[in-house]
């Protein structure tokens, strides 16, 4: 499997600094990982860089760190993905993201990082899924920093799902509605025409429309 690589720093660069997440760490299970003395050194550096809030040469230090590595270390493709995510690169994280999960299920960051990219992106039910993984893997001691940042991410998920869905509801509803309406003046130019009392087919449909509104 081949690195992935992030390209050349961009024209226009957007930088947050929002405290999301945690800096980069070594692996999930706080082992070193077996790299050569090279990109070891290249790790540190990109670790140092994104202290510093330089996002965009601490990835560069990551890719550098990646190099040829087959497969490549996973801890080193979610720490390329913090800091594109610094950067609102979404779909760069999510790339680095998801080969990390493929690399190492287990990976609360690598979890965390692509359902928090599928969520920017508009992708909430996949979003929901990745971030709810990531929420069953941090339930020891190790990862409580780490669970405040998932808690947030899935509960803006859900919000954004059920809002979703509420206007899509009242949206039906709506259109529910208007067919009625032009159902009632049918049947009110059919009474006309028969005789029947127009205030009699009215409350039979102010009945109907009652049932459609919602039960506080």
């Amino acid at each position: 499997m081949g690195s992935l690589r992030v390209p050349q720093t961009p024209r226009t660069v957007v930088i947050t600094r929002r405290r999301e997440g945690s800096q980069p760490q070594e692996n999930s299970t706080g082992k070193t990982s077996s790299l050569d003395p090279s990109a070891q050194a290249a790790k540190e550096r990109g670790k140092k860089l994104f202290q510093e809030e330089q996002w965009e040469q601490a990835a560069q230090a990551f890719t550098e760190a990646l190099g040829t590595r087959s497969p490549p270390d996973h801890t080193l493709l979610t720490n390329r993905a913090l800091c594109n995510q610094k950067l609102l690169r979404w779909d760069l994280v999510e790339q680095d993201a998801r080969l990390a999960v493929q690399l190492s299920e287990t990976s609360v960051k690598a979890h965390y990082l692509l359902g928090k990219s599928l969520q920017e992106m508009g992708r909430l039910e996949e979003a929901q899924t990745e971030l709810t993984k990531s929420m069953s893997l941090s339930s020891s001691k190790q990862f409580k920093s780490y669970r405040g940042s998932i808690e947030v991410a899935l509960l803006s998920v859900r919000k954004r799902l059920w809002m979703r869905e509420q206007a899509k509801q009242d949206m039906e509803d709506e259109l529910t509605r208007g067919k009625m309406m032009d159902i009632a003046d049918a049947c009110l130019a059919a009474a006309k025409a028969r005789g029947v009392p127009p205030e009699e087919v009215m409350e039979l449909f102010d009945l109907a429309l009652l049932s459609l509104e919602p039960i506080d």
